[in-house]
Formats: structure tokens, C-alpha cells, sequence
């Protein structure tokens, strides 16, 4: 008998659960905690926010393939169904988005986040920890850029209106 194998037999609880998610290749991790997500009473659009955001492009992928294989059904459809009106949006803008992994300025990455920013309700990024994360993570060029972006934008549907 493998060890695997040997701890579901043996472990009970909270404690066995652990165990067998560190035998877990990080996508299959990636969707068992998006599909816990998914099955609250309440989505926690959180934990999926923080995958979605916080993985390379190339582990997103395989995230939405494993999502797709797991339980049949496209991971988009299922934000489309659960998530809140605005931040729907934001979350199928962000899985679509292909983030530049180099140091260098990914100029339309930067605009595609600050045309995504102007689009949302205000309200609903401020406050939403999980949005403040992911720009956390750009380059200071990126962040920049991005508001720069995010700013010209702003002026200007407020001239055009």
C-alpha cells in the first residue's frame, strides 16, 4: 500500500485533508479550492479571485483545463452564474488577460487593467482586498502606467459626457 494511500485509510479529519492536498500538483490544489469556493452558501469570490490573479499564465491554463475536466463545466460559466454584477466582470476580464512575466512594461496589459478599473464600480475595488492584491503585484512601471492609463480614461468619459 502507498503512502497516500495508507493516510486515507488511517487519518481522519482536518488533519487527513491536509496530508492528501500535499500529494496535489498545484493545479488539481488550484481547483479543489475553487470548487470549495464555488459550494459555500455564499461564493467566496475571494479565494478564486487570489488563483486567478496570482498565477502565472501557464499554471492558469492548466487551471482552467483541470477546472474543465473536474467537473465539466467552463470555469467563466460558472463566475457568469455566481459571481456579484460587478465583479463578474472583473474576474472574467482577469482570467482572459495574458500577464507579461518579464520585467519589462507590458503596455496593453496596463491598459486592459485600467479600462477594466474604469468599468467597475468603485465601490466594489476599493473595498475588495483581493482586486488591491493583484495590483499590488505590478511593477512599480506597470502600477504607473496603469494609473496613468486609469486616469486619462477617467478625464476622458468625463468630457465626453
Amino acid at each position: 500500500m502507498d503512502l497516500l494511500q495508507c493516510i486515507k485509510k488511517q487519518m481522519s479529519g482536518e488533519y487527513r485533508d491536509l496530508c492528501i492536498k500535499m500529494f496535489l500538483s498545484r493545479e488539481e490544489f488550484d481547483v479543489q479550492e475553487i470548487i470549495r469556493a464555488f459550494d459555500k452558501f455564499s461564493t467566496d469570490e475571494d479565494t478564486i479571485y487570489e488563483i486567478i490573479f496570482n498565477r502565472p499564465n501557464k499554471l492558469k491554463k492548466k487551471v482552467l483545463n483541470q477546472f474543465m475536466s473536474d467537473t465539466g463545466v467552463d470555469l467563466i460559466t460558472q463566475i457568469k452564474k455566481k459571481f456579484h454584477k460587478y465583479t463578474k466582470e472583473a474576474a472574467i476580464k482577469l482570467i482572459s488577460m495574458e500577464r507579461c512575466e518579464e520585467k519589462r512594461l507590458n503596455k496593453n496589459f496596463c491598459l486592459e487593467a485600467a479600462t477594466l478599473l474604469t468599468n467597475l464600480n468603485p465601490n466594489e475595488w476599493i473595498n475588495n482586498d483581493s482586486v488591491l492584491a493583484y495590483f499590488g503585484q505590478l511593477s512599480a512601471p506597470e502600477l504607473l502606467y496603469t494609473g496613468r492609463a486609469y486616469l486619462e480614461i477617467t478625464v476622458l468619459k468625463y468630457l465626453i459626457s
